[in-house]
C-alpha cells in the first residue's frame, strides 16, 4: 500500500470511506498479476475484523504509465464505468485501475470547469432567467394589466402616506 486516505461521513455515524492507492513505477505496467494482488489485498482487508463493517466502504486504486492487454479488457468492461476492475456489494470493495494520463485529463477538466464557473459573471438578465427556470412554480405570472395596476397601487400608496 503506498497510500491510504479516509474519512468519516457526516452526519451518518460510524460510516466511513477508505481509499488505498497502489502506485507502480513508470515502466511496470498494470497486468493481470498487478489486479489479482490488489483484489487480494482488497479482499483480505474488507475480511479483516478490524474493517469488517457495512458501513465501510473501500476504494483500491492501481496506477501507473500502462496497462496491459488483459489489464486494459478489464477496466472497460461494457455497463460498468470506465477503470472499475472488480466489484464486490458484500464486502462494499471497489478495485480500479488508471493510466496517469487518465487521471491528469481528468483533473485539468475538473479545474477547467472550476475556471470556467468562477469566471460566470451574473447580469440582471440571466438572474431573472435563472429564478424563473428554478423557481416558476413560485412565481405567479403576471399579465401587462397586472404590472401596471400594482404600479398605481404604489403610486396611490406613497402619495397617502405624505
Amino acid at each position: 500500500m503506498d497510500l491510504m486516505l479516509s474519512r468519516v461521513i457526516q452526519p451518518r455515524h460510524e460510516e466511513r470511506d477508505h481509499l488505498v492507492v497502489e502506485l507502480k513505477r513508470p515502466k511496470q505496467k498494470i497486468t493481470s498479476t498487478v489486479l489479482n494482488q490488489v483484489e487480494s489485498y482488497a479482499i483480505a482487508v474488507a475480511h479483516d475484523e478490524r474493517f469488517h463493517t457495512a458501513k465501510t466502504k473501500w476504494r483500491f486504486i492501481a496506477v501507473s504509465n500502462q496497462f496491459d492487454e488483459h489489464a486494459r479488457r478489464k477496466a472497460r468492461q461494457r455497463n460498468k464505468p470506465e477503470g472499475l476492475v472488480f466489484d464486490d456489494a458484500d464486502l462494499n470493495i471497489e478495485v480500479w485501475a488508471f493510466e496517469w494520463t487518465e487521471i491528469i485529463a481528468n483533473a485539468r477538466a475538473r479545474l477547467q470547469f472550476i475556471n470556467q464557473t468562477l469566471n460566470y459573471e451574473a447580469d440582471r438578465e440571466s438572474s431573472k432567467a435563472y429564478l424563473k427556470k428554478a423557481h416558476s412554480r413560485f412565481i405567479p405570472e403576471l399579465t401587462e394589466d397586472d404590472i401596471n395596476e400594482q404600479e398605481e397601487v404604489t403610486v396611490v400608496g406613497t402619495e397617502s402616506i405624505f
